[in-house]
């Protein structure tokens, strides 16, 4: 390239020199003498041949620093920026523009960093952010998709979804509503905030905005993602815990209120109905201040105002105390009751009265909803939990043969007043909070449990606590079976 290029300055130097030089040495040629004709004949050759020499020095020199500026622009286009930029020429139009080359060189590489590093930092942010963002074109085709809103639409970890459909997305009906009127030529660029739930419990709030180009036309679409899931299931359980706690108020207040006004207005005449009255007041009384207490408990246990003490519990004699509650009414309704424990000094580090107070819930509503001829059955082992840290647990099962619990409830069965079978449970007595101050004091002690059930053959809860000292280690402790 150089080298053609060379040719054609030399003609371009060296055509205008003979055009100047030829007509006039025709002429001396013509009137002058014969000898002065071979002078300037010789003079003409040799003037010629060093206007063709400059030329063609010229020439290469010029085509060696345009081919260095074309080989320049070549290699920015390619995006290689060499780190001297084009070497200073001389102070002629030619270096003019070799500095000026190297200049936009130096510009357009700091553009595009300070662009690369503007894109990492949107991808950072991105990476970064709890909600989900879709950026959509004007045909409804993915633009960007993060890895939350994979997370949300459970969409494949590492795949690309660039260029994908919306519908790819998700093709639940709420989706496509979505894209409907996201993409329905909206072009104002307002921002718009709407709720949509995409299949049961899921709620997801999502802002609208255009995406714009410089020009401000509308190339498609921003969707942000945030997830109020967990805002309408604690709405949902707020206004149940006010309907439930109203409703448990008063039913036993409308029953005192209307034997005591019977009892003031229109007093039995005979003593036993009298009797039968104050009686029944009494008893919703006592389901009253049950239900308060239950009530003041767990506000404490939530609010982390109930100190705890962390003292060695024997597993035995928990059990056996516990159990002892209920002797009575077990042989009332011919239930049998059972205990074991293994290995026999096992122990349990918390509190000896939250403790028994977890027990008896359970064993409490084991009974209760056991049949006559049932078997309750309470057992403590120590299990390893390779999942759990630390891996030693003290297991504390409490299983019944009752009528057992759909498996559609278990999820909310620690949940304020939650009943399955709510008209038996209040002829039962029970104010509805038991489980959720067992979940709360099992919590407090940095334990957790597991509900098993079926239907027709029993219900089994199991309460994982840390052991205390002295317990079998966990190396040595009974693996966990179901």
């Amino acid at each position: 390239m150089t080298r053609l290029w060379n040719n054609k300055l030399t003609l371009r130097f060296f055509l205008p020199a003979l055009g100047i030089l030829l007509p006039l040495a025709i002429l001396l040629f013509v009137y002058a003498e014969s000898f002065v004709r071979d002078f300037y004949l010789i003079a003409l050759l040799v003037l010629s041949g060093l206007a063709w020499a400059l030329a063609a020095i010229t020439a290469r020199s010029l085509g060696r620093r345009l081919g260095q500026m074309a080989d320049f622009s070549q290699g920015i286009a390619q995006g290689r920026f060499p780190s001297d930029g084009l070497p200073a020429g001389s102070e002629d139009a030619v270096g003019i523009l070799e500095h000026r080359l190297s200049e936009m060189a130096r510009a357009t590489q700091r553009r595009i960093k300070e662009l690369v590093g503007e894109k990492e930092t949107v991808e950072s942010i991105l990476r970064c952010m709890i909600e989900g963002v879709v950026v959509a074109d004007n045909q409804g085709r993915v633009i960007l998709l993060n890895e939350n809103a994979k997370k949300m639409f459970s969409l494949p970890k590492g795949e690309s979804f660039q260029g994908a459909s919306l519908m790819e997305v998700s093709r639940h009906p709420e989706m496509k509503r979505l894209m409907d009127k996201a993409l329905g030529g909206n072009s104002t660029g307002e921002y718009s905030t709407l709720e949509i739930q995409l299949g049961e419990g899921k709620w997801f709030q999502v802002n609208q905005a255009n995406l714009t180009d410089g020009d401000g036309r509308v190339l498609g679409r921003i969707l942000v993602f945030h997830d109020v899931s967990e805002i309408h299931y604690l709405e949902t359980v707020r206004a149940d815990f006010v309907a439930n706690v109203s409703h448990e108020l008063r039913t036993p207040l409308t029953a005192i209120r209307g034997y005591a006004e019977t009892l003031l207005r229109t007093p039995p005449s005979r003593p036993a109905e009298r009797d039968q009255f104050l009686n029944i007041i009494y008893r919703h009384s006592e389901r009253l201040g049950r239900l308060i207490d239950d009530l003041l408990t767990l506000s404490d246990l939530e609010l982390g105002k109930v100190q705890l003490a962390h003292e060695k519990v024997r597993a035995a004699e928990l059990i056996s105390s516990s159990l002892e509650l209920f002797k009575e009414q077990a042989s009332k309704n011919q239930i049998t009751v059972a205990q074991s424990v293994a290995p026999d000094g096992l122990s349990i580090t918390g509190d000896a009265d939250r403790l028994q107070e977890l027990l008896i819930n359970l064993i409490d509503n084991a009974v209760k909803y056991t049949p006559p001829g049932g078997k309750v059955r309470v057992a403590a082992r120590l299990v390893d939990l390779s999942n759990h840290r630390p891996p030693g647990m003290v297991e504390l099962a409490v299983s019944d043969t009752g009528c057992g619990i759909p498996e559609k409830d278990l999820p909310r069965l620690t949940e304020r007043f939650y009943r399955v079978d709510k008209a038996r449970s209040r002829e039962l007595g029970g104010t509805g909070l038991g489980l959720a101050i067992v979940k709360h004091i099992i919590q407090a002690h940095s334990g957790f449990l597991k509900i098993e059930s079926e239907l027709q053959k029993g219900t089994t809860i199991r309460v994982y606590l840390p052991p205390g000292e002295g317990s079998q280690n966990a190396e040595d402790a009974a693996p966990e079976r179901g």
